[in-house]
C-alpha cells in the first residue's frame, strides 16, 4: 500500500478514491505507522487541492493531519511550515483559521514543554497574531496565546519584549468585564517573573502577592503545586528584600504544598531550593538538627536534578557539613567536605585545557570556577573542624593549602581580599603553634593589603564624592574594613603570646571588639573572645573598674550567644569573681541567685565561685 501512495495526484482522483487515502492515513496513525499514514495524508492533500481547493474542508483536514504526523515524528519546524502554508491561503478573518491556529498554538505549547523555548516563539506568535485579528485583543485565545509568547520569551532572556506584552495581555484583562480569571492570574505570575529576573523585586512581591491571593480562590484545595509555585517565588522575592522572616514562611508553606505532589518531592527543583532556604534560616537561628534535615532534601533534590557534580549541588553537601560541625558531629562532617573535594578535583580535570604552546594558560571557565570556589569553601570548613578538634597541625595544613589556592584564583594573588582573609587565618593558627615570627611577618602582610584597599577607597570617595551611596561600593572595601579589626585582634594575641608588656597594648583588644561591632553589626564568638581578652588585659594593668564592666559584658554576652550553661560564661563570671573590684562580688552574688538552673553541677564548684 505503501507503494501506491507514491502514485501522483490525478484527473480520475475521485473522491471515493481520496477518502480511502485519508482512512487508510488515519488507521495507520492509529497503529503508530507514522511514516506509512505520512504518505497516505499526502497523496489525499494533493488530490483534494486539486479537485477541491486550498480553502475546501477536505483540504484543511488533511492538511492539519499530515502537520500532525510531522508533530508525533518530532518534526516540529516542517510541522509549522504546513500550518504556515495552510494560513497562506486562507482569507485573513476566515473562520476556517481557528482549527489551523488552534493547531499552531499547541505546537507552541509542546515546544515549550520540550524547553524548545527559540523553536517556540514563532508558532505562539503566529497565533497570536492569527487570534489577535479573528477574535480582537479582548478574547481569551487572544490572551492565552499571548500569555505563551510571554513566556518563552522570557526564557530566551528577552525581558523587555516580554514584560510590554504580558503587560499589555494583563491590562487587556482588567478592561474586560467577563474574562477567565485563570487567564488574569498567569498574566499576572507571569509578570511576575519577568520582574524578577529584571532584579524589580518589590515590583515583583506585588505581582505574586496578587497572583497568590487570586491562585487560593480558585485553585484551592485541588491543585496545590500552583498555589506552591506563587508561594515559592513570593519568598523569592521576599529574601532578595530582606524580609527573611517572612521568606522562611512562604517557603515553609510552599514545602508544604509541594509535599501533596509524591512525584515532586524527587526532581522538582524549585522544593530543591525552598529547602535550601529554610535550612539557610534554620542554621542561622541555631536550629541545626532542622537545617540538617532540610539540607538532607535540598540536597537530594540537586543531586536528582542536577547531578553530584553541578556547583550548587556541592554546595548544598558544603552546607550540610557545616551543619554536622555545628552539632559536633565531626566524622560525618568530614566526610561529607572530602566527598565535596574529591569531586571537584575529578570535576575539575575533566574541564580540558588546550594546547596552547609556550603560551600562558587561558583563564578558566566559569564553571571552573564554581567548581574552584566550593572547594574553597570545603577546605576551609575542613579547617575550622580540624581547629574545633584542637588538631592544629592539621588546621595549618589546610590554611596553607587555602593560601596557596586563593592566591592563584583570585586576581591580584595574595592582595586579593579573600587570601588577605586566610593570611590572617593562618597566622592565628602559627601563634598557636608557637612559630611567631611566621605569623608577625603573614600580618604584616595581611594589614598591607587591607591598607592598599582602604586608600583606594579614600581615592574612589574623592573621584566620586564623599557623599557616594557606600552600598555602592565594591565588595572587596568592605570586607577589608571587616578584617582589619581581625588583624588588630590577632597582633594583640600576638604580643600577648610574646610576653609583651601590657601597658603598651591596653586598648588594642578594645578597639578590635568595638570595630568588630562596628563594621559586622552583630556579636559572634570573636567579638566575645576580644571582650572576654580585654577584660584580662584590664585586670593585668590593673584598671579593675573597667575590667569589671568589661566582664560583666562578657558573662551577657556569652550567655545570649552560648547559651547559660556554657563553659565559657563560667569562665566570665569566675574572672569577674577575680577582679579587686568592691562591685564585683555583688554583681557575682546578684548573677548567681538571678540563676534558677544554674549549671554547676558539682557543689564544690559553687562553694569556691561564692567563697
Amino acid at each position: 500500500m505503501a507503494a501506491n501512495n507514491n502514485t501522483s495526484a490525478t484527473q480520475q482522483d475521485t473522491p471515493f478514491i481520496l477518502d480511502a487515502f485519508y482512512n487508510l492515513g488515519r488507521q495507520q496513525q492509529t497503529r503508530n505507522e507514522l511514516q506509512d499514514a505520512e504518505l497516505s495524508f499526502q497523496r489525499a492533500l494533493k488530490g483534494y487541492q486539486a479537485l477541491y481547493g486550498p480553502q475546501d474542508l477536505n483540504t484543511l483536514d488533511t492538511t492539519r493531519r499530515l502537520a500532525e504526523i510531522y508533530r508525533l515524528q518530532g518534526q516540529l519546524t516542517k510541522s509549522m511550515e504546513i500550518y504556515e502554508q495552510a494560513l497562506s491561503r486562507i482569507t485573513t478573518k476566515d473562520v476556517l483559521q481557528r482549527p489551523i491556529l488552534d493547531d499552531i498554538y499547541n505546537l507552541g505549547n509542546e515546544q515549550e514543554i520540550r524547553n524548545q523555548f527559540h523553536e517556540a516563539e514563532q508558532p505562539f506568535r503566529r497565533s497570536f497574531e492569527g487570534y489577535k485579528v479573528l477574535y480582537g485583543l479582548q478574547h481569551s485565545r487572544t490572551i492565552d496565546a499571548a500569555n505563551g509568547l510571554g513566556r518563552v520569551l522570557r526564557w530566551q532572556g528577552k525581558l523587555e519584549e516580554a514584560e510590554a506584552i504580558i503587560q499589555t495581555t494583563l491590562d487587556t484583562c482588567r478592561d474586560m468585564k467577563s474574562v477567565d480569571t485563570k487567564l488574569t492570574l498567569e498574566a499576572l505570575f507571569t509578570l511576575g517573573l519577568v520582574q524578577a529576573d529584571q532584579n524589580h523585586w518589590k515590583e515583583a512581591e506585588d505581582l505574586f502577592r496578587q497572583a497568590l491571593t487570586g491562585h487560593q480562590r480558585v485553585y484551592f484545595p485541588w491543585d496545590h503545586k500552583v498555589i506552591s509555585d506563587s508561594l515559592f517565588h513570593l519568598g523569592r522575592a521576599c529574601n532578595h528584600l530582606d524580609k527573611s522572616q517572612e521568606a522562611e514562611f512562604f517557603f515553609r508553606q510552599a514545602l508544604a504544598g509541594y509535599s501533596r505532589h509524591p512525584s515532586l518531592s524527587k526532581t522538582y527543583h524549585p522544593m530543591g531550593i525552598a529547602a535550601a532556604h529554610v535550612a539557610d534560616r534554620c542554621y542561622h537561628h541555631k536550629k541545626y538538627r532542622e537545617a540538617e534535615l532540610f539540607y538532607e532534601q535540598a540536597l537530594d533534590i540537586s543531586k536528582a536534578v542536577y547531578g553530584e557534580e553541578n556547583p550548587f549541588t556541592l554546595d548544598l553537601a558544603v552546607c550540610l557539613g557545616r551543619t554536622y560541625s555545628a552539632q559536633e558531629k565531626f566524622m560525618a562532617a568530614g566526610l561529607k567536605l572530602k566527598w565535596v573535594l574529591d569531586t571537584c578535583r575529578r570535576t575539575i580535570r575533566n574541564f580540558k585545557k588546550p594546547d596552547m604552546g609556550n603560551s600562558p594558560p587561558p583563564p578558566p571557565s566559569s564553571e571552573e570556577e564554581d567548581h574552584q570556589k566550593v572547594m574553597m569553601k570545603a577546605m576551609n570548613d575542613l579547617y575550622i573542624i580540624h581547629e574545633k578538634q584542637k588538631n592544629l597541625d592539621a588546621a595549618v595544613y589546610m590554611m596553607e593549602r587555602l593560601v596557596n589556592k586563593s592566591s592563584k584564583i583570585f586576581d591580584q594573588g595574595r592582595k586579593n581580599i579573600h587570601t588577605l582573609i586566610y593570611l590572617n587565618n593562618l597566622a592565628r593558627l602559627y601563634i598557636d603553634q608557637g612559630n611567631y615570627l611566621l605569623a608577625k611577618n603573614l600580618l604584616r602582610e595581611a594589614q598591607s593589603g587591607c591598607r592598599r584597599l582602604r586608600h583606594f577607597r579614600e581615592v574612589r570617595r574623592e573621584l566620586l564624592g564623599r557623599d557616594s551611596d557606600p552600598d555602592d561600593e565594591p565588595e572587596e572595601i568592605t570586607e577589608a574594613f571587616k578584617l582589619m579589626p581581625f588583624i588588630r585582634f590577632n597582633w594583640a594575641v600576638l604580643w600577648t603570646a610574646q610576653g609583651r608588656s601590657p601597658k603598651k597594648f591596653q586598648y588594642q583588644y578594645r578597639s578590635a571588639w568595638m570595630e568588630f561591632m562596628e563594621t559586622r553589626g552583630y556579636v559572634d564568638e570573636y567579638t566575645l573572645e576580644a571582650i572576654y581578652r580585654d577584660a584580662l588585659l584590664q585586670r593585668t594593668c590593673g584598671d579593675h573598674g573597667d575590667a569589671t564592666g568589661i566582664f560583666m559584658l562578657a558573662m551577657k554576652g556569652y550567655e545570649s550567644y552560648y547559651g547559660e550553661e556554657d563553659h565559657h560564661v563560667l569562665d566570665a563570671v569566675r574572672g569577674l569573681e577575680s577582679v579587686d573590684d568592691e562591685d564585683a562580688p555583688m554583681f557575682v552574688t546578684q548573677w548567681l541567685l538571678g540563676r534558677l538552673n544554674p549549671f554547676l553541677d558539682d557543689v564544690e564548684s559553687l562553694i569556691d565561685l561564692i567563697d
